[in-house]
């Protein structure tokens, strides 16, 4: 992950990051990144519970260099990464999938395919001896954004969701489902500077945001207004110099 996919302007080098809920909740977060914007630590602080740290490595490619993941290169120009999980894993995502979880039924390994092109094509879950528990299909149109995820592999396999995406790649619409029946979508706008400013899920009242922006056009202040009150989030964010 680096600055750019984060949707971040400018060569940062530090961000910390403030969150306030309408519950009186608060979190933090910390995110530090090198000179080629490659996201190099990540710290995440809540009351009562214990800091969360990760450090990220790369190789001499930029790749991040994950103990976790291993890469290898297919036939017709591709690659699969396989991914350890965590003992009794539930749920799994990756980048792509924005945020949202499939079932891993405990798996230990997730093995995803990508075409020549970068696609994503397959991810299939596996127990410690190999063996296919279950497994995700993509769609995806021609800048890779995944359009449709969807369950196959075992007789309870009905859970799939889809994308809809603007120009630059902001998605417009979520969709879940079961089966063929419509759990619930979530339709967003954008301002100009690509931040969300207005999203609705089914039948709920919309969530409206407004931001304040630094003066490299990211923003640090960000207050959600809901339903149920309003929730503030505060960024402070360093730059590497020029």
């Amino acid at each position: 992950m680096n600055c750019a996919k984060q949707g971040f302007k400018g060569a940062v080098r530090r961000m910390f990051m403030e969150s306030s809920l309408h519950t009186g909740w608060r979190t933090s977060e910390e995110q530090h990144f090198d000179r080629d914007g490659n996201l190099t630590a990540h710290y995440m602080r809540a009351p009562g519970r214990p800091e969360i740290r990760r450090d990220y490595r790369y190789d001499e490619g930029a790749a991040p260099a994950d103990p976790r993941v291993r890469v290898s290169q297919n036939a017709d120009g591709g690659r699969t990464e396989t991914e350890e999980l965590p003992p009794e894993s539930a749920l799994w995502t990756r980048e792509g999938l924005h945020d949202v979880s499939f079932n891993a039924g405990g798996a230990k390994y997730a093995e995803t395919t990508f075409d020549p092109h970068g696609s994503a094509i397959r991810t299939a879950f596996r127990d410690h001896l190999g063996e296919d528990l279950s497994e995700l299909h993509y769609t995806c149109d021609e800048k890779g954004n995944i359009l449709e995820a969807r369950e196959a592999g075992h007789p309870l396999a009905w859970f799939r969701v889809t994308f809809r995406y603007d120009g630059p790649g902001h998605v417009l619409e979520q969709a879940i489902f079961f089966g063929e029946d419509l759990q619930h979508n979530t339709v967003n706008r954008y301002n100009d500077q690509g931040d969300t400013v207005w999203s609705k899920t089914g039948d709920n009242p919309p969530a409206e945001l407004e931001y304040e922006y630094d003066e490299q056009g990211n923003w640090t202040r960000q207050v959600t207004h809901h339903s149920l009150g309003a929730d503030e989030v505060r960024r402070r964010i360093e730059y590497w110099p020029r």
